[in-house]
């Protein structure tokens, strides 16, 4: 743990967010120490919209460290790099 005796923290956001990478890269994260929010989802929406107002809502709730996000969310075109459009929302709402 950090001198501060505060964990880190790191948000995942990944559609695939039940697979053995996420699983692993979760534990290797939690092995160093850092305390690892998977994005989870919870609706019928969109996978990309869906994915949005619940990475938005944990950044809110949670001030991570950091975010490990994917770039496409689902199999449709309009989600296809719909990461991309997520990473420019927290970049302008959360710049720091």
């Amino acid at each position: 743990m950090p001198p501060d005796s505060q964990q880190r923290k790191i948000i995942i956001v990944d559609d695939e967010w039940q697979s053995a990478i996420i699983r692993a890269v979760r534990r290797r994260l939690e092995d160093e120490g850092w305390s690892a929010v998977v994005i989870q989802p919870e609706t019928n929406w969109s996978p990309g919209d869906e994915f949005e107002l619940a990475t938005m809502y944990a950044i809110e709730e949670e001030r991570p460290d950091g975010v490990l996000l994917d770039v496409r969310f689902g199999e449709h075109q309009d989600d296809r790099f719909r990461g991309l459009a997520i990473l420019q929302n927290i970049v302008e709402r959360f710049p720091k």
